[in-house]
């Protein structure tokens, strides 16, 4: 396998897939590819370390398990939450439910207020919508400077009113590649005593320490946005948080003593009680190798990297006649670079993408809020990662110009 070491790594050779295919692979905000370093852990994983996590004695369930529980302490430290603040669920949407459903429906009454942004994927405001529709509370939607990544001074006053319970926001836009201020806002709302959630799928792989430094209650990410296996998510919440939380899954392997008819189970100590069910054994060390994966990475090397290649992606797509852009100049560092055509609809320009083998997204993103704020029913969206090529973009901009020869 290639070599991390050195900042001028040749990183597309570690990716088996984009080594191999012919396709211009430009949708990893919806999901990346993984190195060969993880697809060789899960299937180390599957055929030599298998066996049942927390439920054997025999040396091979000791060594899963011990594997396993390394993650954990791995996702901690990562972080800056204790192992027992770390839960293994199916992704970030089943973390957000969690704490939604377990977390916040319980202590919300009417006239109470939570707050997301308009930025938020669907992940991130169906449950906090859902939550205050069951108990009368109110979701308020903050608006944030597209440039600066900062929320207006009036609204940072309604958010420090007493009403605020929850505030829930994206680390970053899945849409338009914004990255809120979230420091004054965690700030802000602690302050009047309200909890803090941030969907971090977007931003963990070139925002780590960022995140770590927040004062945030909870963290959530996906595995499959960040070089691992789909399947596999994290929360990580503070443990007196966890400590309110009933389990929203009951099963095997969470409960110490199951009560008989209407008498009172008992649940294990926490983090085990909200694991229900056979872990995800597989896709907990695939996670374990992505995360190992990012932090062996040459310093800075994603940050830098997104930040070349978005800035080349906006500047090119940008000279094109009739493109709109949608993500800003200063979040084009991301590399999430979302646009429309003023005269193509977005989802034939993603077929003809398609048809010249350049993978983007055309649609709403799952992100209808932020559309119908933008005053759009869609665009197209191409997304970057450390394995993205110039000659990618080349690509994508070959493809809108032969649209363009079609249609206009």
């Amino acid at each position: 396998m290639t070599s991390l070491s050195g900042a001028q790594a040749n990183l597309r050779n570690l990716f088996p897939r984009i080594r191999a295919s012919e396709t211009a692979y430009l949708d990893s905000a919806a999901t990346t590819h993984k190195p060969e370093s993880v697809i060789t852990a899960m299937q180390r994983a599957a055929v030599e370390g298998y066996a049942p996590v927390h439920r054997g004695l025999y040396a091979e369930a000791e060594s899963a398990s011990s594997a396993y529980e390394a993650v954990r302490e791995q996702c901690g430290n990562l972080l800056r939450f204790k192992p027992q603040e770390i839960v293994f669920t199916r992704s970030a949407t089943e973390s957000i439910n969690a704490v939604a459903q377990s977390f916040l429906t319980p202590q919300l009454n009417p006239g109470d207020w939570v707050w997301v942004s308009e930025l938020e994927h669907h992940a991130n405001y169906l449950p906090w919508q859902r939550a205050c529709q069951a108990s009368g509370a109110e979701l308020r939607v903050l608006k944030i400077n597209y440039e600066t990544g900062a929320a207006s001074a009036e609204q940072i006053e309604e958010l420090a009113d007493s009403r605020t319970r929850m505030l829930a926001i994206t680390g970053q836009s899945n849409v338009v590649g914004v990255m809120p201020q979230l420091e004054p806002l965690i700030q802000v709302a602690h302050a009047v005593g309200a909890a803090v959630l941030v969907d971090a799928a977007q931003c963990l792989t070139h925002q780590a320490s960022e995140l770590a430094r927040l004062d945030a209650d909870f963290i959530v990410f996906s595995g499959h946005k960040v070089f691992g296996p789909t399947g596999i998510g994290v929360l990580a919440a503070r443990y007196h948080h966890l400590e309110q939380m009933e389990p929203w899954l009951v099963g095997g392997g969470m409960v110490d003593w199951v009560g008989e008819g209407a008498a009172k189970s008992e649940w294990s100590d926490i983090p085990a009680r909200f694991e229900a069910g056979s872990p995800n054994y597989i896709g907990v060390i695939g996670l374990g190798a992505a995360l190992d994966f990012v932090q062996k990475l040459p310093e800075r090397e994603v940050a830098e990297h997104l930040l070349r290649i978005g800035s080349y992606a906006h500047h090119t797509l940008s000279q094109l006649p009739n493109i709109r852009m949608l993500t800003p100049a200063s979040a084009a560092a991301t590399g999430v670079i979302s646009f429309i055509h003023e005269r193509i609809h977005p989802h034939d320009l993603g077929q003809v993408c398609a048809d010249h083998a350049v993978a983007v997204r055309a649609g709403h993103h799952c992100a209808q809020p932020l559309m119908a704020s933008l005053d759009i029913p869609a665009c197209l969206r191409a997304s970057c990662s450390i394995y993205t090529s110039r000659a990618d973009i080349n690509r994508l901009m070959q493809a809108l110009e032969h649209a363009e020869r079609l249609f206009l």
